[in-house]
């Protein structure tokens, strides 16, 4: 787990701690600088390989400036000195790079993330290996929404990628590009939701895989309808079912999804995290599952929160048959529940 301190006099910090055990370890610095930039949406994440983890942070490149830029580290183990392997730094004095996501495979690291200046945003893709070398980049998409998450994981085909697109008419669908043959296919829609914005509203989608078995989460408000909607996928991500909605009727989004090992459909376990809105200043954290391919079990919530920034985005896991959950409130927060909970609800 990876979280951002920021305590009055003392230089920002972006922290790394193991959960063993039950315990969690004692924290370890991946970067400490004044310019390691602190946002509610764009946040900084970990991505581990056998002993190798990769992690990424994002720096201004003098304190007090507009723009921002992402960097990437790698180390042989968490005891281990961080290295920069990657930077993408941002063009313009108001632009950026940010909003990443990693994906393992085949003895490499896919980096995808947004490009920002004033003419559009990108989606970028940066290839990496376990030494740390750049074996390749590229832009998959050149017209996307601007700040919203992306989110990307691996199938036995290869690696898959969601985000929030942006097409003619300001509409701000979710696309998905899949990686085949090594090469990435062109954005297809996961679902036509028609959700027609001006503006970006911040509120990435979120994918999860195991085999040939996709799950993806993502926020909408097409026609004025707020609400959580779950996609899944037996082909790797060719294509999805009909989307089923999972929140309880006041969303503000903020998704994360997990699966569990299996890949049995009727052992089959993948959990979801939201926001629900309570009142005008507060939000609740819900969790809820998807049992098999059909079978929703009951709204759990685990958390109340501001329905503001400060209370950011919640994160999800699945370890062997736990669940572990994340999220912000005066203070970082963390819940292990056995999935036998969540299943039998």
């Amino acid at each position: 787990m990876s979280w951002v301190e920021a305590k009055d006099g003392s230089p920002r910090q972006f922290l790394l701690a193991t959960l063993k055990d039950g315990q969690w370890s004692k924290s370890q610095s991946i970067a400490t600088d004044e310019r390691l930039m602190l946002n509610w949406a764009d946040f900084p994440s970990i991505s581990a390989s056998g002993s190798r983890i990769a992690a990424h942070w994002l720096e201004r490149a003098k304190p007090g400036d507009g723009s921002y830029h992402l960097k990437i580290a790698l180390n042989a183990s968490i005891a281990t000195k961080w290295e920069t392997v990657f930077e993408a730094p941002a063009q313009t004095l108001d632009g950026y790079t940010g909003f990443l996501s990693f994906a393992n495979f085949g003895n490499r690291w896919f980096a995808t993330y947004l490009h920002n200046k004033p003419s559009g945003t990108s989606l970028r893709m940066a290839q990496i290996n376990q030494d740390g070398q750049l074996l390749k980049e590229e832009v998959l998409d050149e017209d996307v929404c601007s700040c919203c998450q992306t989110s990307a994981a691996v199938t036995e085909d290869g690696p898959i990628l969601v985000y929030r697109d942006h097409e003619q008419g300001q509409i701000r669908d979710i696309s998905v590009i899949r990686h085949e043959k090594g090469t990435w296919t062109k954005p297809t829609p996961l679902h036509r939701d028609g959700w027609e914005i001006n503006a970006c509203p911040v509120n990435g989608p979120s994918i999860a895989a195991r085999g040939k078995f996709v799950a993806v989460a993502w926020y909408t408000a097409a026609q004025g309808n707020p609400r959580v909607l779950l996609a899944t996928s037996n082909d790797s991500g060719r294509s999805f079912s009909p989307p089923v909605r999972v929140d309880g009727g006041k969303p503000l989004g903020r998704v994360s999804i997990a699966l569990s090992d299996s890949t049995v459909e009727a052992d089959r376990f993948a959990a979801v995290t939201w926001l629900e809105r309570l009142d005008q200043l507060s939000a609740s954290v819900q969790v809820r599952a998807l049992l098999g391919s059909s079978r929703l079990s009951q709204a759990l919530e685990v958390g109340n929160v501001s329905s503001g920034r400060l209370s950011g985005f919640p994160r999800i896991a699945i370890a062997g048959d736990t669940l572990l959950l994340a999220w912000t409130a005066d203070s970082v927060k963390t819940l292990e529940m056995p999935l036998a909970k969540l299943r039998a609800r």
